[in-house]
């Protein structure tokens, strides 16, 4: 299933306004910046980026195609790249694989609530006197997550 083509899932380009995605962005004033942060990302998922300070997940471990297992097929990588600018740094670029090409019988994605779970939460609370709530985001929380190889 195609994501949809959405303002949301991209970063402005700091140059024309436009809503792109990464790899536009490396043509930018901003370049620098969004390869800094795409370093990170990488940094982020192997085994860190020790000149800017970013701890790995031992998630990835990049191989050479000969080193390939047989009966795999590499994923297809896709660079997603977002203004966040409530957060400390509003560069944020993550890796995405794509689901569809991933040799891996089991399940490849994440459950997530859907939109009537949500609402049904969001009225209990809104609808309960004196009630309180508090969300987290756990930071990583995915990353290096074992799958049982098939």
């Amino acid at each position: 299933m195609a994501m949809p083509d959405h303002k949301l899932f991209k970063a402005m380009h700091p140059d024309t306004g436009e809503f792109v995605e990464f790899p536009k962005l490396l043509d930018s004033s901003e370049a620098p910046d969004w390869w800094n942060e795409n370093s990170n990302e990488i940094g982020r998922l192997a085994q860190g980026h020790p000149k800017n300070n970013t701890e790995g997940t031992e998630t990835v471990h990049f191989i050479f195609p000969h080193q390939m297992p047989k009966g795999k097929k590499p994923a297809c990588l896709k660079i997603v790249a977002a203004d966040k600018t409530a957060k400390a740094n509003p560069k944020r670029v993550r890796w995405t694989a794509g689901g569809d090409r991933i040799t891996h019988l089991g399940e490849k994605s994440t459950k997530t609530a859907d939109l009537l779970t949500f609402k049904l939460l969001a009225n209990s609370i809104i609808s309960t006197d004196k009630a309180r709530f508090m969300s987290i985001d756990i930071k990583n929380f995915y990353l290096n997550t074992p799958l049982p190889t098939c």
